[in-house]
This record gives structure tokens, sequence and C-alpha cells, in this order.
């Protein structure tokens, strides 16, 4: 048993970890995927997915077609597991390579011969072994939460390609002691961290400008979006609160893999920021926290002759929110009613606060 570990042992080793590598994915794509699909068509009824082709992709939209089942099947065509295959396999060659190439040159340490004829520095081997652990926790843990995009196995990949070039580099500037260690929790940082560090250090050894990446995020001006998750929105392209109004919800949802419900209510947030801007965070303690909100208000005090208690109720929040933002009612009413008729917000409260619509 002892010789045939000796023997084979990074055959061993290469298949285990590329398994342990593997595992969150397969289970994602078996486990978590179909949760995430429930959650986005289940919260449609066919008069919102009427309004999300219409406002979207209104050549979609053929009287003959069911739309429940057509809205499934363009679904799965862009969001289906199908999208995992590319990803799944450059990340399996890349990280196959690697890990059985590392495993090698290990076990050769061990046996103390040098098979492969390459002299691989320590240091090297030690950035491979670090990006693996990252990359191992990031997908378990991106699993566990049901936050696996595609676009994550291309990034591991891209992380385990730049780990050990990147050791070298780094141990380079560090006294050989150091060079190790270092090398090995350099691995262990996400791509984006170590893209910052790199570019901070350019800059400040070259006398650049301030970086971009480190002023604040716009959206971080919503409610409930911090840094984070700001930049979670930056990665798909949306970095201004413009775009995240109008934005596809769907579209962003399985980008992002926030919930669909937080997306809807970010881009809520958005539409009302545009009209409304600072006054919005005054705004939320009478309620109105975004464009569906206002929407209902206006909705209320139009409804005067049929619910006039709730009439008077909206009236006197409206005044109340008037006196607070010390702005002429007239005007402000009247941005009211720009937002409540924007067809984005339409749209939002057709697939969120249709009760709205049937009173």
């Amino acid at each position: 048993m002892n010789t045939i570990v000796v023997t084979h042992g990074e055959y061993f080793l290469a298949v285990i970890a590329l398994g342990l590598l593997f595992a969150p994915v397969v289970h994602y794509l078996l486990h978590g995927w179909s949760p995430k699909r429930r959650e986005i068509l289940d919260s449609f009824t066919d008069e919102g997915i009427e309004a999300y082709f219409s406002l979207f992709f209104p050549a979609r939209l053929r009287a003959e077609e069911n739309l429940k089942v057509d809205f499934t099947n363009f679904y799965d065509r862009r969001f289906g597991r199908q999208h995992f295959i590319i990803p799944s396999v450059s990340l399996f060659a890349v990280s196959g390579f690697l890990i059985f190439f590392a495993s090698r040159v290990v076990f050769e340490w061990l046996r103390e011969t040098s098979q492969t004829g390459l002299d691989v520095p320590p240091v090297a081997i030690a950035a491979l072994v670090g990006a693996y652990a990252w990359a191992l926790l990031d997908l378990v843990t991106k699993a566990h939460v049901y936050d696996l995009k595609p676009t994550n196995l291309f990034t591991t990949s891209f992380r385990l390609i730049v780990a050990a070039p990147l050791g070298l580099a780094v141990a380079a500037l560090l006294k050989d002691e150091a060079g190790i260690p270092i090398a090995l929790f350099l691995g262990a940082f996400p791509a984006r961290t170590l893209t910052t560090m790199v570019r901070r250090q350019v800059s400040s050894r070259l006398n650049l400008e301030r970086s971009p990446n480190n002023e604040p995020v716009e959206l971080q001006s919503l409610q409930g979006i911090n840094r984070s998750l700001g930049e979670r929105f930056e990665d798909e392209g949306i970095s201004t609160i413009l775009q995240l109004a109008y934005s596809d919800p769907i579209v962003l949802t399985m980008r992002t893999h926030f919930s669909f419900s937080y997306v809807v209510d970010c881009c809520s947030q958005a539409l009302a920021w545009l009209y409304f801007e600072g006054n919005l965070t005054r705004m939320r303690d009478f309620g109105l926290r975004g464009a569906q909100e206002i929407s209902i208000l206006i909705d209320e005090i139009d409804g005067a002759e049929d619910r006039p208690d709730d009439a008077k109720r909206a009236t006197e929040c409206l005044k109340a929110v008037v006196t607070a933002l010390q702005v002429g009612s007239k005007a402000f009413e009247w941005a009211l009613r720009e937002v409540a008729e924007d067809p984005y917000t339409k749209f939002l409260c057709k697939i969120w606060c249709s009760d709205a619509d049937d009173d």
C-alpha cells in the first residue's frame, strides 16, 4: 500500500483535488439552479409576463402563444444549465493540468527525484496552493447560497493561471524566507482584490492619479446597497443609478444572483432617485421608498370617488412630505406623477403590486 501511494500518489492527490473543486459546481447544477429558476418563473403572472415582453422584447409578443410556456422557454434559452458547459470545460482543463503538475512536483520533492527535468521554485507551488484553496472555498460558498454563475468558473480559471507568475513576481521583491508564505497567502486573494492591490501599487510608484476603484460606489446612495453589493452590480456593467433604474430585472437577477424581489426593489428606488435624489432619503420616513410606493400613493389620490378614506390619507401624506421637504406642493405632485407614469414604474408595479391595479 505504501509503495502504491509513493509511486502513484500524485495521481490520487490530483484526482481528489480536482473532484473537490468540481463537487460544489455539480451540487449547484443539480440542487441549486432549479430553485433559482423557480423563484423567477413563479414571480410572474400572465399579466406580468406580457408587461415584461412588451417593455423589453416587444417582438416576442404573439397572441397565439401561451405566455407562461413561452416565458419559460425564453428563460431556459438565456439562463439554462447549458451556459455552464464551456466554463466548466475550461476550468477542468486549466485546473486539471495545474493540479496534476503541482502534485507531481510535490511528490518528486518527497522522493527527492526530478523526473520532470524542471526546477520549479517552491514559491510557484505555494502560490498555486493558495489559489486552489481560495477557489475551492469560493465555489463552496457560492454553491451553498445559490450564487454560482458561469463567469465564476472563468474567474477561477483565470485565478489559477496567474497565481504562479504573480507569486513569483511578488516574492522577487521580498526576502527569501518570506517569499513562500507571502505567495501562499497572496494566492488566496480573490481576483478583484489582487487587481486592486496591483493598481494601487503601480499608481503609488508611478505617481498616478487616484484610482477610480477607491471612490465611493454611486449605487450606495440607495437603501440596502453597500460597497460589496454595489461592486457586484458593477461587475455586471451597472455602475450608475440611471443604469440600474432602466435595467432588465430578470437578466440582472441571473447575472448577480441576488433575489428577484431585491433587484426589483433596487430598480424601484433607482427610478425614484432619478427625480428626487437626496430628498428620497427623507421621503422614506413617509413610506415613499421608491417608484412602486409613489405609484400607489398617486393611485390612492386619484381614487377619491371610489375610496375617499384612502384618498384622504394619501393626500395628508403628500402634504406632510411637502412640509418636510419644504418644496412647492404642485411641483412636487407633478414630479410624483412623472414617476408613477414612467413605463418602467408601471412594469414594476405589474410584477410586484398588482393588487393596486385591481382595486
